[in-house]
């Protein structure tokens, strides 16, 4: 369910020029690799997003990689148009700060009112996905009470743990 990727700087590293393009024990050393959200990995949040969002009624599920590009969106039948840009906006600011959108919420409610200009989405439902202590990505939920996308949103990043 998870692949593991190398840097751009490996792949850099790996060209046809010097070494008869082969890589040393001592340059892939200093390249770290990291864990890659695949499509497998994806429908099983999705999966897990969408049971706990039928409990409530009809949202937009978005699950991005970690360069904030959608893999997959679920407009359920019912949700509105717009759900499904804002979820997507939810799973990118949960990307790009690495945290939930929860505590980004929280941070405008109180001193750092500045990011609301900032053009991320600063509401509950978006949720940093995890695999070996790396963001590989998030989901994004919009339809419901904040409560409700957030929870949405935690269901499906626990999947990921299972």
């Amino acid at each position: 369910m998870i692949k593991t990727c190398l840097t751009a700087a490996a792949i850099a590293l790996i060209t046809p020029f010097g070494a008869g393009g082969a890589v040393s024990a001592q340059t892939t050393e200093a390249v770290e690799t990291m864990p890659v959200l695949t499509l497998e990995a994806s429908q099983t949040v999705m999966k897990a997003a969408e049971a706990e969002a039928a409990k409530n009624g009809a949202s937009s599920i978005v699950i991005v990689d970690v360069s904030g590009a959608p893999l997959l969106l679920h407009r359920m039948t019912g949700a509105f148009p717009a759900s499904a840009a804002i979820a997507q906006g939810k799973a990118r600011t949960a990307v790009d700060f690495r945290t939930s959108t929860a505590k980004m919420e929280a941070g405008i409610n109180g001193p750092r009112q500045a990011l609301l200009s900032s053009g991320y989405v600063m509401m509950e439902g978006g949720v940093p996905l995890l695999l070996d202590g790396h963001v590989v990505g998030a989901v994004g939920v919009s339809g419901g009470t904040k409560e409700q996308d957030n929870a949405v949103a935690t269901a499906g990043a626990a999947a990921l743990d299972d």
